[in-house]
């Protein structure tokens, strides 16, 4: 049986002009989500999504042969390379999560007192030592001064030196989870139902492309977009944009999923009325949970889609799925009516389950604002 759960979604459709606006109040969407868990698995472990939570259906399941013969691949020399090095990137910056935000801490921490002590007249060369050092740990920070370095570079016209801080900003960018969404992810459409997006990078830039579509925003068609660069301290590189503060988890939240904080971004969403007519981009945010799971709101229709890795059975189902939209008539073989009545039967189990574990007539109340805090359950 197919069974999700909408994180921070609305029953309505996100790609239409008609959703009701749902109060920003009430109790958290993920309380009661049992069965969240049991298809996502735990947070500190690689999970994807699957189209079965029983695993005798999985056995059964015919489609399961497809990849029964696949092997590990053997690991080459330039492969163990690239692996050494992601070892080694890993080692010298901060994690996503409560590292990065207590190393971050202790870089407020210091510049008050580089403040201070310059008020002051006292000696600021240990603080900003010490300053600079923590900062080498932070990836968002290396990765923002080497692509300022770089562009500096070039315009010099010091090539080999431009080529040295981009070998940096890549090892920086490589530990930083909103350059590493690259792939295919399902979320909830609303009543459209699950789809499936590919997320690709044109520089910095994030394009998520649908896979599957629905009737106001059809496939091939980019879902939403983010410009992901850095702001730079360089007015004359880059427009300086001012970044989203963090979004602080309640303490029930941070222990369910091992952070205490979560970034946003600002971004795009396209939005169309059936047909894919009078198509239009508004505001939007991005919400990185972890590597494994993030969110995208539209925020002028006070929408919000919760995303996660498809499993490689589902992701072919779903593509089978999409390529055909014809409904069976009776003059179709028995097989395929079979397969479509079985498949009535699974969407309309999954919609019974959502109700059941949404528990309320609005699941898009786990964000609310109090008067200086953005807050998330």
């Amino acid at each position: 049986m197919l069974t999700f759960i909408l994180f921070l979604g609305t029953r309505g459709i996100v790609s239409s002009f008609t959703l009701k606006q749902p109060s920003l109040h009430g109790q958290s969407c993920l309380k009661e989500s049992k069965s969240f868990f049991q298809l996502y698995g735990s947070h500190s472990s690689k999970s994807s999504l699957s189209y079965s939570n029983s695993d005798e259906d999985s056995d059964n399941d015919p489609r399961g042969s497809e990849f029964s013969s696949l092997e590990p691949r053997e690991d080459n020399s330039v492969r163990k390379i690239r692996q050494e090095r992601e070892k080694i990137d890993q080692r010298r910056f901060a994690g996503y999560g409560n590292d990065l935000w207590e190393l971050r801490s202790k870089i407020d921490d210091l510049n008050r007192k580089i403040a201070e002590s310059v008020i002051s007249g006292a000696d600021v060369k240990g603080f900003k030592n010490q300053l600079q050092q923590i900062k080498n740990r932070d990836p968002y920070h290396v990765y923002g001064s080497e692509v300022e370095a770089m562009e500096i570079s070039l315009r010099e016209g010091c090539f080999e030196e431009a080529g040295i801080h981009r070998k940096e900003a890549m090892s920086a960018r490589s530990c930083l989870p909103q350059f590493n969404l690259e792939g295919l992810w399902i979320g909830k459409y609303g009543d459209h139902g699950f789809e499936m997006i590919n997320i690709t990078y044109v520089g910095d830039i994030l394009i998520a492309k649908k896979v599957t579509g629905d009737k106001n925003v059809p496939a091939d068609e980019i879902t939403f977009q983010i410009d992901m660069s850095p702001p730079l301290s360089n007015p004359s590189l880059q427009p300086t944009k001012k970044p989203l503060e963090n979004i602080v988890l309640s303490k029930e939240a941070a222990k369910r999923w091992g952070t205490s904080q979560i970034t946003r971004y600002q971004g795009l969403g396209q939005v169309a009325e059936e047909g894919f007519v009078k198509h239009q981009w508004v505001d939007g945010q991005l919400i990185i949970i972890n590597e494994e799971y993030f969110s995208f709101s539209w925020l002028p229709l006070n929408h919000q889609i919760f995303f996660g890795r498809p499993s490689p059975e589902l992701s072919l189902k779903m593509l089978r799925e999409s390529r055909s939209h014809r409904q069976p008539t009776i003059e179709d073989d028995f097989d395929t009516l079979k397969e479509h009545v079985a498949r009535c039967f699974e969407v309309t189990a999954a919609d019974i389950d959502d109700e059941i574990v949404d528990g309320k007539d609005n699941a898009f109340s786990c964000i609310y604002h109090d008067d200086d805090t953005c807050s998330f359950e």
